[in-house]
């Protein structure tokens, strides 16, 4: 529902600018909303806009150059949304397979992905600091898995005897949710889950900065959330119906207002996140928001601790502080942008000069 606010808005732009540039045909083309330029033919090589900016305003009367543009921009599009909504798919699948702790952690993940995936499409160039910062952020990830699965196969190992080890052991290492005990397959599975999602997650980001530097946030908004919302619809209705039928319609066993209040919440912290999110990419960089997104890591291990009541290996912080050495170290200099030779090279600007867009 968040998309139609932005949908409308972004109809309403483009017909009082295509209303506007037909009663005024001989006047140049100004600065608008939507596009974020302040000329057709000008390209924008400051610090936080690293793609060409250059536009062709689609007027009414120009049928080729519509569809050509709308086709490439609607796969443009369609990409992104595609990758994002498997993206939380992964992310949130992995939470009946293992603990918080170690999906915020794995979270990291992102790092790499986005640094990588600058610097082929974004024509971004990286200092020593920039690749032992990759490496000690991979090395703290590894480390949590392998404390995953290392920890509970030895808790299975283990013979309790007494209530109070029973009822500390399922406290300790069953789902809040389904009361499901996670065995070390299930954590490592999870734990892969996440990793899957991390690297779509960035893929995603990086694509989502190409695309609000080049057509404006709200015309990102409504496009990408239009599209996502369609195909999170039908992957509901063919995957998730039985799971919502008993929601609905088994009382009984199930809380609907605590589940529905579950929803609503997430719902809301979804739409902030994806609303904030390309405003904050037009003045930094996927890179920057990555790193600054780790630290709701410090939020989740409280949680984890004072919710859900599971205990803190030593082995989690020390893997923590890894990770955090290592965005600690990324952020000592800046990534160099290159000169404008080379940043004609990237390829999202080939995609565009070769589709004329």
């Amino acid at each position: 529902m968040g998309t139609i606010p932005y949908l409308c808005f972004n109809l309403f732009k483009k017909l009082t600018h295509s209303n506007n540039n037909n009663n005024n045909k001989n006047e140049p083309i100004s600065n608008t909303l939507d596009y974020n330029i302040n000329d057709r033919t000008i390209t924008n090589y400051n610090s936080n806009s690293i793609i060409d900016n250059e536009q062709i305003i689609i007027l009414p009367n120009s049928e080729k150059t519509f569809m050509q543009s709308l086709l490439v921009r609607f796969s443009f599009y369609s990409l992104i949304a595609i990758i994002d909504v498997h993206a939380n798919w992964s992310i949130v699948t992995a939470y009946a397979y293992t603990s918080v702790t170690s999906i915020q952690s794995l979270d990291c993940i992102t790092i790499p992905t986005v640094v990588l995936s600058s610097y082929f499409c974004l024509s971004y160039r990286y200092l020593w600091n920039h690749y032992i910062g990759i490496i000690s952020c991979l090395i703290g990830a590894t480390g949590m898995i392998l404390t995953d699965y290392f920890i509970q196969s030895s808790n299975q190992n283990i013979v309790h005897y007494g209530n109070t080890s029973e009822i500390h052991l399922n406290q300790l290492y069953n789902s809040t949710v389904n009361n499901q005990l996670f065995t070390a397959k299930q954590i490592v599975f999870g734990d892969f889950l996440v990793i899957i999602g991390a690297i779509s997650y960035g893929l995603s980001n990086v694509l989502q900065q190409y695309l609000v530097l080049k057509y404006g946030v709200v015309e990102f908004l409504s496009c990408v959330g239009l599209t996502a919302s369609i195909i999170t619809l039908i992957y509901t209705i063919s995957i998730e119906k039985h799971s919502i039928s008993m929601m609905l319609f088994n009382v009984t066993s199930i809380d609907l207002t605590k589940v529905t209040s579950c929803f609503i919440g997430y719902a809301l912290a979804m739409f902030l996140l994806y609303s904030l999110m390309p405003l904050i990419l037009m003045r930094s960089s996927a890179i920057l928001v990555n790193l600054s997104l780790l630290t709701s890591d410090v939020y989740a291990v409280l949680m984890d601790i004072f919710i859900f009541h599971h205990s803190f290996h030593y082995l989690y912080i020390l893997c923590f502080l890894i990770i955090l050495l290592g965005v600690g170290v990324f952020n000592v200099n800046e990534p160099v942008i290159t000169d404008k030779k080379d940043h004609q090279s990237n390829c999202f600007h080939l995609i565009s000069q070769k589709t004329k867009l």
